[in-house]
């Protein structure tokens, strides 16, 4: 996981573009051109817009003239005026994968098991974007790049390639030092060439120009659901977040936590009538019990048992768990508890 930290605009003329493109200074900083790049990225998700709900982005991207392509995970972070902050993960794979994918690399399917729950990726919004890339350095540091510069023409669609939305927009992204120094350059970028912050992501924007219903209604938020969607919508994040923290890290702790938030998944699942997905729950619920009480006698300090046989019942837990957490029914109780958190219906193209 990475922390990306950037700032974005929107610029008023093509000022901004003819004179950062020839080169020139920013108060302390020198802006050096570092070269072009077409960009085509697809924005993927489930049949239910389960990303979307989660509030992730996952985008495919290709860069023209370069083998492979990396899929890159974005997740809801903070936005500060032009300062956006907000975790990513990023897989560099060979080739393009085949449309719709099935199962993602396994860095990403830790991370997403619980929100995808096997359902297949399909692209819901493609941008195409011509960037001009350029350098900034300290004028006293001229072999240490503090942050990029990307000016890009964006041209977003659907399915049907039909352009929808065009437009221009600056990022800077920083690359070394602290935040302050991205706010600085912020400042300065904004003061010399009169640029607007923009609060909106590349894919939020596409969103609203391609579909219908992608406010509150489609993303389960406060304003948009009744106080018993809220606690429930709770228990569905508190799963998805349990889950992957197991998957990331298998203690005592984490197993613990999904264990609860399963049972809490299993009440929720009820109060909304889904009686046959709660059923599917308790062969998991179990399954997580038993590991819990083998990792429990693995890890007792007063343990007997020979190194080998507490390894033994170590590998035991991890593979209770790993049946557990595979299982259809344990998808199928997390599609229900999605279902029932959001509706079935998703956002339409306009």
């Amino acid at each position: 996981m990475a922390l990306e930290i950037e700032a974005k605009f929107h610029p008023e003329d093509e000022r901004v573009w003819h004179e950062l493109r020839s080169g020139t200074e920013l108060g302390d900083f020198v802006v050096r051109p570092k070269g072009r790049e077409k960009l085509v990225s697809s924005y993927l998700d489930t049949p239910d817009w389960s990303l979307f709900r989660a509030g992730v982005a996952l985008r495919l991207r290709r860069k023209a003239g370069v083998p492979g392509c990396e899929l890159t995970a974005k997740w809801t972070g903070s936005v500060n005026g032009s300062i956006h902050q907000r975790e990513e993960l990023t897989v560099a794979l060979r080739r393009p994968p085949r449309l719709p994918i099935r199962r993602l690399p396994p860095p990403l399917e830790t991370r997403l098991a619980a929100t995808v729950a096997k359902r297949p990726l399909a692209p819901i919004l493609v941008t195409r974007v011509d960037r001009a890339l350029l350098s900034l350095f300290r004028r006293e540091r001229l072999d240490s790049e503090i942050a990029e510069i990307a000016l890009d023409r964006v041209v977003t669609h659907g399915a049907n390639k039909r352009p929808t939305l065009q437009y221009a927009e600056i990022e800077v992204e920083l690359r070394s030092g602290p935040p302050s120094t991205l706010q600085e350059l912020a400042t300065l970028l904004q003061a010399r060439y009169s640029l607007t912050p923009e609060p909106t992501s590349k894919f939020e924007l596409g969103l609203r120009a391609l579909y219908r219903g992608v406010g509150h209604e489609a993303r389960g938020e406060p304003s948009a659901l009744c106080s018993i969607h809220m606690q429930h919508r709770q228990s569905l994040l508190r799963w998805q977040a349990a889950d992957a923290a197991l998957r990331l890290e298998f203690d005592a702790v984490t197993l613990c936590g999904l264990q609860q938030a399963t049972k809490d998944a299993f009440f929720a699942l009820l109060e909304h009538g889904e009686q046959e997905a709660a059923n599917g729950l308790f062969a998991a619920i179990g399954a997580l019990g038993r590991a819990n009480l083998l990792l429990a006698a693995a890890e007792d300090p007063k343990s007997k048992l020979s190194p080998d046989k507490l390894a033994a019942l170590r590998a035991q837990a991890r593979r209770v768990v790993r049946r557990a957490l595979g299982n259809s029914a344990y998808m199928r109780a997390l599609i229900a508890l999605e279902r029932a958190v959001y509706g079935k219906d998703v956002p339409v193209p306009r």
